[in-house]
């Protein structure tokens, strides 16, 4: 079983918009006790992982002070890719997103820039999964 859903699940009663609200609010609590956070931490962001796959895994193996060896970097390259990736036919071919959720989210990514900032994180990039149609 895929793990998309046909558009018109979207757009019938409030169980998605519910969902994508009650998610982004608990992501933005995650991100404001992590921000205040004294331990020492690292953001780790999907788009940057996966844009520049080795020079993040050193950044990560670097703040646990380890070494990405010439094995293991070999090994990394060769499974980029993986095997579980979702077929074409799985994924999902229009946007889900309203307009209202794209203003909410772009709203609470602002604000986790905010925090991020105060405490001299670097700032959330723009996801390419998150993006609004260009309208013509």
């Amino acid at each position: 079983m895929s793990g998309s859903r046909p558009q018109d699940d979207y757009l019938k009663g409030t169980e998605w918009e519910d969902f994508v609200f009650t998610k982004i609010q608990r992501w933005f609590d995650h991100i404001t006790e992590w921000s205040e956070s004294k331990k020492p931490k690292l953001l780790v962001q999907y788009e940057r992982l996966k844009n520049n796959s080795i020079g993040e895994l050193s950044r990560i193996l670097r703040f646990l002070n380890m070494t990405l060896t010439v094995k293991r970097r070999y090994c990394v390259l060769r499974d980029m890719e993986g095997k579980y990736h979702r077929q074409a036919s799985e994924k999902v071919h229009f946007n889900p997103y309203t307009d209202t959720m794209h203003t909410f989210i772009t709203e609470y990514i602002e604000r986790a820039n905010t925090l991020l900032r105060k405490a001299k994180e670097p700032l959330l990039v723009d996801s390419p999964h998150f993006k609004r149609p260009i309208l013509k």
